[in-house]
């Protein structure tokens, strides 16, 4: 009888160690795809193909032709980034967020993702962006004001404004480049390509400008 009861302690803490065992490796696999999934939007975010214009991929443009470009980001669902010192590598930030001490850095403009909830809000986010605290908007508010209520909301915004640092370099290298949200990149296709594998109901096209001040 004493080996019979061994026998089933052992069959259960055998059957208790698979179990868990079964446990872990299904929690590691959920584990892994979540993460997958993260990284892949990541790559969407980042991974893109610069679309030539013209036989060039790349034009030097003035300060009026970036301003119109930043007016017109999130009609036309853009996303602008932008860098300084002639080098890609150098990203020119343009205002900092997040509700801790330590702040994200931010170099680029995409106003869907920033989520502005009002065209009042979005008008006076791009006027500071441009003009810094020489800006007021339309009722008069000062730099200072709109600076408060945007730091409650956890967005930093800086007192130099990218207008004048746009003037200052003479204007800036201009890149044009495309990718699809929800979707992967298509590297070598032409985006507006109807026989394209991909179905359109889940690409939603989003432009990536870039702009390279010296």
């Amino acid at each position: 009888m004493e080996n019979a009861a061994d026998a089933l302690k052992m069959a259960a803490a055998v059957l208790a160690f698979v179990l868990a065992l079964g446990i872990s490796m299904s929690s590691f696999s959920e584990v892994r795809e979540v993460s997958e999934i993260i990284l892949n939007y990541k790559d969407k975010e980042y991974n893109y193909s610069y679309i030539p214009s013209n036989g060039d991929t790349t034009r030097k443009v003035s300060v009026e032709t970036i301003v119109q470009s930043i007016y017109r980001a999130y009609n036309e669902n853009y996303k602008i980034y932008f860098y300084e010192n002639g080098n890609e590598s150098d990203p020119l930030i343009l205002f900092k967020e997040g509700m801790t001490q330590e702040k994200q850095e931010i170099n680029y403009i995409d106003l869907r993702k920033q989520a502005l909830a009002t065209v009042e809000k979005r008008n006076q986010f791009i006027g500071c962006i441009l003009y810094g605290s020489s800006y007021r908007d339309s009722s008069g508010k000062s730099f200072n004001d709109i600076k408060n209520e945007f730091k409650e909301v956890g967005i930093i915004l800086q007192e130099q404004g990218l207008y004048d640092k746009i003037v200052s370099s003479g204007g800036a290298e201009e890149k044009f480049g495309v990718y699809y949200e929800d979707d992967e990149v298509l590297e070598d296709s032409n985006p507006d390509d109807s026989e394209s594998n991909v179905p359109q109901a889940n690409r939603i096209k989003k432009r990536v400008i870039t702009y390279i001040l010296q």
